[in-house]
């Protein structure tokens, strides 16, 4: 779908994307400029908490299934008695084992996790 941008910067949501995604007169965008050069928009929640819930580049979302599921509780203390990570270091560890991620990361803590798919910066 495309849109034309006005003289004053404004342009128009085509109808298919306001209906499908529930986008009113009153909902705020976020442009994001990707790595790449690429632009994406992101409708933005009116409740802030909902707005961040799950947005952030770390995958808020995963650790909040975690929490919210005795048995990732359970995986997560496991990992970080098996392990000399911190607290939240255990908790990006899980989830990351959880999505299937990648843990891109600079920690040597986390090499030492041999189960875990990761991919060393330092």
């Amino acid at each position: 779908m495309r849109s034309t941008i006005t003289s004053r910067g404004q342009t128009v949501v085509p109808a298919a994307i306001r209906e499908r995604f529930r986008l009113g007169p009153v909902t705020r965008l976020d442009w994001v400029v990707e790595s790449d050069g690429s632009i994406r928009v992101v409708p933005v929640a009116a409740d802030p908490i909902t707005a961040f819930r799950g947005s952030g580049p770390g995958g808020a979302t995963a650790l909040l299934a975690l929490r919210d599921n005795e048995a990732g509780a359970e995986h997560v203390a496991a990992i970080k008695a098996c392990h000399a990570l911190s607290v939240a270091d255990a908790w990006i560890a899980a989830a990351a084992r959880q999505e299937g991620a990648v843990l891109v990361h600079k920690d040597p803590e986390f090499q030492a996790i041999n189960s875990l798919a990761q991919e060393w910066l330092g």
